[in-house]
């Protein structure tokens, strides 16, 4: 990994100027972010991690944190030419370059880094059409071209440059990073959205720095841009990984599912969550943002009425925090515990 110092204009476009362990500063074209952010000799000493994270809970690092994250690398950089985000998913904590974020979202980024870092290049390269859940995407003249998309492989970068180009943070996010590269800076304004996620990164002291980053299924809590209203909130940057069969486990309803009588037949009571807690709360010294007993609740209403994961009503959080926990449940054993003790307190439906 190389350190970015800032971003130049070279008169007909935007070089990076970097740091290396050996000190060196050699100017790259920010087309070659992907590599320069993960150098292929250290892939044995990275790790494999999956996760879901919301935009809005990553926190940006000081200067200082900064300052010991480059240390840790060996790297030494006049200036610190992007910005570092810090954030947690269960028991880890991750550290994550604004660059590795920026090439997880704006995909694929050495043909789209030429329309990302020129004036209204959003507006320039594509259109989508009709006010529908998912709407086509136009490209205009040879754009498409340029870009080395392949529209009839390449859903799920569709449905990302759909979400910039209709929702107003996502908009703001893709506008962002040419106001900060005439600022010297890689960046970006983050936009709304709570994802799933996998990636590679290399361990620093108790954190993961994050080398390489794939959103899965990012859902947002905004409205689109009117001519676009009717446009799904559920973005899936990863089409075969999230296929909807997969989301929904194809709609199938859990007819042995425990009920009890009444309206919400399938949550739990406050006397079964004080049961179930201490079987089921995994010790942490991090905080929990969220309550397990609203994720097992929405868990169970999905399953009892086979509704998409999507579509589950009334959560405090994203929805794409459930199929994550779900999964995890089962794999740790949690899930049976909480089927086996709903089964000896209710009826069978």
């Amino acid at each position: 990994m190389q350190g970015i110092e800032k971003l130049s204009w070279t008169g007909s476009s935007y070089a990076i100027e970097t740091c290396t362990t050996q000190g060196k500063n050699p100017q790259l074209t920010v087309a070659s972010l992907p590599d320069l952010l993960c150098e292929r000799e250290i892939g044995d000493r990275q790790l494999s991690f999956n996760g879901t994270t919301s935009f809005q809970a990553w926190l940006q690092l000081s200067n200082h944190e900064l300052r010991a994250v480059h240390d840790a690398l060996g790297l030494a950089p006049k200036n610190f030419g992007q910005s570092f985000y810090q954030f947690t998913d269960e028991n880890q904590n991750f550290v994550i370059p604004i660059g590795v974020a920026m090439c997880s979202m704006f995909r694929p980024f050495p043909g789209m880094s030429r329309f990302l870092l020129s004036p209204q290049g959003l507006e320039n390269l594509l259109l989508p059409s009709e006010n529908i859940s998912k709407p086509a995407i136009q490209f205009y003249g040879g754009a498409r071209g340029n870009t080395g998309i392949q529209p009839d492989k390449a859903e799920g970068i569709l449905n990302s440059l759909s979400w910039m180009y209709c929702f107003p943070s996502a908009r703001r996010a893709w506008n962002s990073v040419l106001e900060h590269a005439r600022q010297g800076r890689l960046d970006m304004t983050l936009p709304i959205g709570s994802f799933s996620f996998s990636g590679r990164g290399l361990p620093v002291g108790d954190e993961i720095l994050i080398t390489e980053l794939q959103v899965k299924l990012l859902e947002t809590i905004e409205e689109p841009f009117p001519a676009f209203s009717a446009h799904t909130k559920v973005i899936e940057f990863q089409r075969i990984l999230h296929s909807e069969r997969r989301m929904t486990g194809g709609a199938k309803k859990e007819q042995a599912l425990p009920s009890r009588a009444g309206d919400d037949g399938y949550q739990l009571t406050d006397e079964e969550w004080q049961q179930l807690m201490p079987l089921v709360e995994k010790a942490s010294n991090i905080p929990r943002q969220f309550s397990l007993r609203d994720v097992i609740n929405g868990i169970l209403l999905k399953l009892a009425n086979g509704i998409p994961w999507s579509e589950v009503p009334g959560l405090p959080f994203s929805n794409a925090l459930l199929p994550r926990s779900y999964s995890r449940m089962q794999k740790d054993g949690r899930w049976e515990t909480v089927m086996n003790y709903l089964k000896q307190q209710r009826s069978v439906a």
